[in-house]
């Protein structure tokens, strides 16, 4: 873990030396564009979600969650070895 935390400080190093050493025009420039992504990436997700919200006439929808492990399905039974099964005893039942 110790080695792997000082190569990355040896990357980030080098990263940012290489980083200084631009002139500050190309340093805006960088900026700017990766700005410009960002915005442009967070407004088309925005839009997306406004668009899905109201392309569905639906409300929300709530429902329990049901537990996988409890849902039995008919192909699942197949599958164990019917020794293994626990079966009840009606004699053993209350009334």
């Amino acid at each position: 873990m110790k080695k792997l935390q000082a190569k990355m400080d040896r990357l980030l190093n080098k990263f940012d030396g290489s980083w200084k050493v631009l002139p500050l025009k190309v340093q805006y420039k960088y900026l700017l564009i990766f700005f410009l992504g960002y915005a442009l990436l967070t407004m088309g997700m925005i839009l997306k979600v406004v668009h899905d919200t109201r392309k569905s006439n639906q409300g929300i929808i709530i429902e329990h969650i049901e537990n996988p492990a409890i849902k039995k399905n008919e192909s699942d039974t197949s599958l164990w070895d019917s020794l293994l099964m626990i079966k009840k005893n009606k004699t053993n039942e209350r009334k």
